[in-house]
């Protein structure tokens, strides 16, 4: 007769599969999702990055000569804004389920708003709005400098 054990870790922890064993269980905490571009790249810090400097120096060390060339400095501000948000945005979605979708969506007017939309229908989707309405209070000043992309 086979028996079945289902471990469910306690709220904010995760089992640490590399220092666990089919005998020890070993829990670790979840790191909680960054609220500004620093904290986020120090929590990156041990992956490969590239873009955790400051604007300005992405734009003379990563745009300038190279085929990546834009026409306005605006232009390049907004896209890079974008791959912060892209980035930051998948961080913060890595463990969850999504059922449906709710959208970040910016008017020209820089009014930032959300929506149900499918899952693949823009770039800063979310599988809450608890979840959406937070990214936004943490990164609304990102969020305007990357529309009109959003």
């Amino acid at each position: 007769m086979e028996k079945e054990l289902n471990i469910i870790p306690p709220i904010g922890y995760e089992i640490d599969r590399q220092k666990s064993t089919f005998e020890k269980i070993i829990f670790k905490k979840i790191p909680e999702n960054p609220k500004t571009w620093e904290e986020y790249c120090k929590q990156a810090e041990d992956n490969v990055s590239y873009f955790c400097s400051s604007p300005d120096s992405i734009i003379k060390s990563w745009f300038e000569g190279y085929y990546y060339e834009f026409v306005t400095e605006e232009r390049v501000k907004q896209y890079v804004a974008l791959g912060r948000l892209l980035q930051l945005r998948d961080y913060w979605v890595k463990r969850s389920k999504f059922k449906d979708a709710i959208g970040i969506f910016t008017w020209s007017d820089g009014l930032i708003v959300t929506n149900n939309c499918d899952i693949n229908e823009c770039a800063l989707t979310f599988p809450t709005q608890e979840m959406a309405d937070k990214f936004i209070t943490c990164f609304r000043d990102l969020i305007k400098q990357a529309s009109p992309l959003v």
